[in-house]
């Protein structure tokens, strides 16, 4: 199985060096710096919190999946925050960055996971934001947002095992579909679905760029 990790409060979260919320500064949660182009074209510092326990759920999940990493961020910032997470350069089979989403008519900064170049039956997407996938739902898989929780749990006890299991499937649409309600839930949010010529969900969507 082929996992696609978005970074940002997913992996990881990122704030400007001057703003990083009151609560964090004084909490356990563990950060490191990096300093890179900001959205202004300036260099600046950013303060990058992992999320607790990424070192270990990478590693594992390694063990029985092929990693790639597709984040809607800049890569001048995302290649140095990747860099920290894998120093060694050995998790991620690939890495795509924001040159590489799409725009649609609903949504920019799109994960077209036909771009990823993997067999779509055994592709998942892990986000924060489901409607990254919107132009294949039915392989997404939510995250709960992370902004720098220290006691945060989800990726060992909830996503860890959830994605274990979806490794044995021949296909993880199907369940996937019905584990999140993704025809429900897309339509209460305003997104209108239908089946592409494969009969799988996708989001009626044009893309732009």
């Amino acid at each position: 199985m082929t996992v696609v990790l978005d970074l940002d409060e997913t992996l990881v979260c990122a704030y400007s060096r001057n703003n990083v919320p009151a609560d964090l500064l004084y909490s356990s949660a563990k950060s490191f710096e990096v300093s890179c182009v900001l959205g202004n074209g300036r260099m600046g510092d950013v303060v990058v919190f992992p999320r607790p326990g990424v070192q270990a759920f990478l590693e594992s999940l390694a063990e029985f999946a092929e990693l790639i990493l597709f984040t809607a961020g800049h890569p001048g910032y995302a290649q140095l925050v990747i860099e920290m997470l894998d120093p060694d350069n050995r998790l991620f089979a690939a890495k795509l960055y924001r040159p590489e989403t799409v725009r649609t008519h609903m949504q920019d900064y799109v994960k077209d996971l036909r771009r990823v170049g993997r067999c779509l039956s055994r592709t998942v997407l892990v986000d924060n934001d489901p409607f990254s996938g919107l132009l294949q739902p039915c392989n997404v898989v939510p995250a709960r947002p992370f902004y720098g929780d220290p006691h945060d749990r989800q990726l060992m006890r909830d996503l860890l095992p959830f994605l274990r299991g979806l490794s044995t499937l021949p296909d993880v649409r199907p369940t996937l579909a019905e584990s999140f309600n993704v025809p429900e839930y897309f339509s209460r949010h305003g997104y209108c679905l239908y089946e592409d010529a494969s009969g799988y969900l996708t989001a009626a969507a044009t893309i732009i760029s």
